[in-house]
C-alpha cells in the first residue's frame, strides 16, 4: 500500500511542475511514477491523466507501452520490458 502513496505524491508533484513548465523535472517524476507501479497488480491511481502527461512529455508510443505493461503485469505477471521502453 505504501507504493500507492508514493505514486500519488509523484503524480501531484508532476501536476505542480506543469505550471512551471520544467520538463526535465516532470520527466523525472513521471519516470518515478512509472517505476513505482512497475510490478504491482493493483489499480493504478490517476491512470488517464498520467497517460496524457506521458504521451505529452515522452511520446504516444511510450504512453501506450506504459499502458500495455500495466495490463501485461496484471494478467500475465510480466511486462517490465515494455515499461523499460516507456521510461527511456
Amino acid at each position: 500500500m505504501q507504493y500507492l502513496i508514493k505514486a500519488v505524491i509523484k503524480f501531484h508533484a508532476v501536476n505542480d511542475l506543469v505550471k512551471y513548465d520544467n520538463s526535465k523535472l516532470i520527466k523525472w517524476f513521471l519516470f518515478g511514477y512509472m517505476h513505482t507501479l512497475a510490478d504491482k497488480k493493483t489499480l493504478v491511481p490517476f491512470l488517464k491523466p498520467s497517460f496524457r502527461l506521458i504521451c505529452y512529455y515522452f511520446s504516444f508510443f511510450k504512453g501506450c507501452s506504459f499502458l500495455f505493461s500495466l495490463v501485461s503485469v496484471r494478467f500475465l505477471g510480466k511486462g517490465y520490458r515494455f515499461l523499460n521502453y516507456a521510461r527511456k
